[in-house]
């Protein structure tokens, strides 16, 4: 195994992105564990973000997060043709995210603050959050998960930091609960039911 780290630099613009998928294409064979980096500046900017929100610039604030946003999307559609399912699926993935910062953005506006943990959800946008306390998933052994099936063409994952956040979750109120997931402490491993939604689950985590 190779661990290969990339800065904010790298990943700033789709130039810089594409070399990134070149590089760590061609360590494949030395099955590369690939750690990534916010788009430069991203990480002070949504700090700046939440400070404002929570300084009465509510307003302000989500019309430079929308900006943010936009920032992605746009670096998406220069990566992948708009019509791929690629697109449509880091679309989706994006639409996520922001809508958990957004939530928080707009809880610090609406109550003139931003403590630390919030602070740090905001700062940590893209990186799994627990689904259950919000908290940042730190520690991948520890890490739980479930598949909440929404509908009969909706799967979603659930992410939670412990065992003990996931049972707390309890059963979900817009699905059901079609499998839970533990990580093996020495491999890292899901252990699951279902090879299909542990191979799924491992592209998320």
């Amino acid at each position: 195994m190779i661990i290969l780290k990339f800065g904010g630099t790298s990943v700033s613009e789709a130039d810089g992105i594409r070399r990134v998928v070149d590089i760590v294409g061609r360590q494949r064979t030395r099955r590369p564990a690939v750690v990534v980096s916010a788009l430069a500046g991203v990480t002070d900017r949504l700090l700046a973000i939440a400070t404002a929100a929570a300084s009465g610039g509510g307003d302000a604030a989500l019309r430079e997060w929308d900006e943010l946003k936009e920032r992605h999307r746009l670096l998406a559609r220069t990566l992948f043709d708009v019509r791929s399912t690629a697109h449509r699926e880091l679309e989706a993935a994006l639409a996520d995210v922001f809508r958990r910062t957004e939530r928080g953005l707009r809880a610090a506006a609406a109550r003139a603050e931003c403590p630390a943990p919030c602070r740090d959800a905001i700062a940590a946008t893209g990186e799994d959050l627990c689904a259950h306390c919000g908290m940042i998933v730190s520690e991948e052994r520890f890490a739980t998960a479930t598949i909440v099936e929404r509908s009969e063409r909706t799967r979603e994952i659930r992410i939670y930091d412990d065992i003990g956040c996931m049972l707390s979750a309890g059963s979900p109120r817009d699905g059901r609960i079609a499998a839970r997931f533990v990580h093996d402490h020495e491999s890292l491993s899901w252990i699951a039911r279902s090879e299909e939604h542990t191979s799924e689950l491992q592209s998320h985590v």
